[in-house]
This record gives C-alpha cells, structure tokens and sequence, in this order.
C-alpha cells in the first residue's frame, strides 16, 4: 500500500473547525469521567468514599467540573453559552449554576469553608476528663452524590449534542471547500483499514497518540 501523507496547512476556517472540535472532546471527556465515577460514588449522600478510591474520585470529578465549565468561559477560542443550549430544563440550568459556584468557590479558590474543613478535638479521658492528646480530621467534598452526578451526565450529554451540530455548521462548510457540494464533515473523515489491527481513525485527537516535538510526516 502506498504511503499517504498527513498535510499541515494554515486556515482561519480550519482553525475555527479546531476550535469546535476541541469542544467536542472536552465534552467527550468529562462524559467518560462522569461514567467512571457512577461506576464507583454510592447511591446515598454524605457517604464516605473507600480510602483506596480517592485518590481516583477527586481527580475525574475536579476534572469533569473544569474541563466542563471551560468550555463556556471567555478567552481566544470558541465558547459556548448556556442560553444557547435547546431543551434544557430547570433542573439542567439549576445544575450548571451549581457546577459554576462550585467550581469558583471550591475547587479553583478557597471562598468558602462549606466544602472542606480540618477540625481539631481534643482526647480526654473518660473518668476524670484528664488530657490526653489531640486528634483532628481533614473533610473534603470528593464528589456529589449519585443523584447529583446523574444530572451533571445527562447536562453533559446534552450540551454535547448542541456541540456536535455547532461544529457541523462551520465544518460542513470546509469540507465543500475540498471536495465539492455533496461532502460534509462526516462524510470526509479518512479512514485507513489495516490487516489484523482493525482501523485507525484520523480526524479524532481521541484516537490519536499525541506527537511532542515531531510532526506525523506520513503513515502507511
């Protein structure tokens, strides 16, 4: 099989296809964050999250809370807003308002002590209330409740969806560009078949291993 070569071109159009793409896979991302976690938060609040768990909870929900959020914030790329997104409930727009001030006051500044606190106590003993010594706990918020999670999914997927068809009106666009009135964003994604390994995709950075400090010159 000959080999094909992977083209870099500069565009402002491509530019704005990536921009909306990298919307997409965030999203993407905090959906499978969000599915991880189902996999492991109770069903009840309040509930204290297995020691060994932890360190995987607190990750994939700061991360599913952020990456969300940074998708409607305002700088140098595409941003959305949330009075954009059709079909969203109360209960969805409650949500998103709940993730935000989480977010600000919780996990990227410490505003408020409501989801975290260290209390000292002091050992004494039972019968003549002597001291014995100090003892103190560290309380963090890991991750909201089953229920709570549930909703951030299904806002999650939602905001996808609307995602997905704001990348196609600019896409759909550039692909004609290329290869004429019937081609859309879909239907241009190159798809290379390899023997006894399945297919590889190009198009997805999900399914891409990230290059650092090369450039993919060609693939068989």
């Amino acid at each position: 099989m000959k080999k094909l070569k992977l083209l870099e071109f500069k565009s402002a159009a491509k530019s704005e296809v990536e921009a909306w793409l990298t919307i997409e896979n965030n999203f993407s991302s905090v959906i499978s964050s969000l599915q991880r976690l189902l996999t492991i938060v109770g069903k009840g609040r309040g509930q204290e999250i297995e020691h060994r768990d932890k360190s995987l909870v607190v990750p994939l929900y700061v991360y599913a809370v952020t990456w969300y959020l940074r998708c409607f914030a305002t700088g140098r790329r595409a941003r959305l807003s949330i009075e954009e997104i059709p079909g969203l409930s109360e209960t969805d727009r409650k949500t998103h308002e709940q993730i935000r001030i989480l977010r600000n006051h919780h996990f990227a500044h410490a505003v408020t002590n409501k989801h975290e606190g260290t209390y000292v106590h002091l050992i004494v003993s039972d019968d003549k209330g002597k001291a014995l010594g100090f003892k103190w706990f560290y309380v963090t918020l890991a991750s909201d409740s089953r229920q709570d999670l549930q909703r951030f999914l299904r806002l999650a997927q939602k905001v996808l969806a609307h995602a997905r068809v704001r990348t196609r009106v600019v896409a759909d666009p550039f692909a004609r560009s290329f290869f004429g009135a019937e081609a859309s964003w879909d239907s241009t994604q190159w798809r290379i078949k390899k023997k006894q390994s399945g297919s590889a995709r190009h198009g997805s950075n999900r399914r891409r291993k990230a290059s650092l400090g090369k450039r993919p010159s060609s693939v068989a």
